[in-house]
């Protein structure tokens, strides 16, 4: 290292949550916080793809704060084999975890690869067969698995949609699960489910069927229900 160089500090927090489920919107909320500091990157992936460089520079992505929180929003979940890694390195790390209704992830996802390019099927024929689409939407497999390391206290789970229908409400709840001071937002994110399409009624409803079982497994692990069943 560098004589006179600071190093950073281990992040307070760690937001968790799969594609189109709003961590980028969540992580520019909590970071608006006077009391937080952001990490050079939202995303960065250490655990999974960068561990090799070791744990100085994973500490060089953060400040060098003492009386300030910091943290990073890399899509962990989906990486359930990095949960021991983490827990060795921040055994008492703040788990936030965003969850949006998977049948409105999946459609947003599709939407999302349809603009850019990347597919061009009517949704009905995407998600046929094994979909990514809809097997991003199955939090339960993954989180089981993170919920075998880490204790359910240090999770703090955050509904999307919630944090768009009253995100100072949603945000209140997170700053205090973080042990910060309440603290009135200064700009809120426009979710704009307009941006295309409804999908089809038939459609919805035979993903509303598919996802019910893991909802419910999902509901009993977490002890809590969301209203997705629409």
């Amino acid at each position: 290292m560098e004589r006179g160089k600071k190093m950073g500090k281990l992040p307070d927090f760690i937001i968790m949550g799969e594609m189109k489920c709003g961590t980028t919107a969540l992580y520019r909320y909590i970071t608006d916080h006077p009391k937080v500091e952001p990490a050079k990157r939202k995303e960065l992936a250490f655990f999974h793809a960068y561990y090799d460089k070791g744990i100085e520079w994973y500490k060089s992505q953060f400040p060098d704060c003492e009386q300030c929180m910091t943290g990073e929003a890399t899509g962990y979940l989906k990486f359930p084999n990095v949960a021991r890694k983490i827990h060795k390195v921040l055994p008492k790390i703040k788990l936030i975890l965003i969850l949006r209704n998977p049948v409105d992830r999946a459609y947003s996802h599709y939407h999302m690869h349809l603009r850019k390019g990347i597919i061009s099927i009517p949704f009905e024929k995407a998600i046929q067969g094994k979909s990514t689409y809809l097997d991003k939407g199955i939090y339960v497999r993954k989180l089981k698995r993170w919920m075998e390391i880490f204790p359910r206290e240090q999770f703090h789970i955050v509904q999307s949609e919630k944090l768009y229908k009253q995100p100072q409400k949603t945000m209140d709840e997170i700053f205090k699960f973080l042990g910060l001071p309440r603290y009135k937002l200064n700009v809120y994110d426009h979710h704009n489910a307009g941006s295309y399409s409804k999908m089809n009624s038939e459609t919805r409803k035979k993903l509303v069927d598919y996802y019910k079982p893991y909802n419910e497994e999902l509901y009993q692990l977490l002890g809590e229900k969301f209203n997705w069943d629409q």
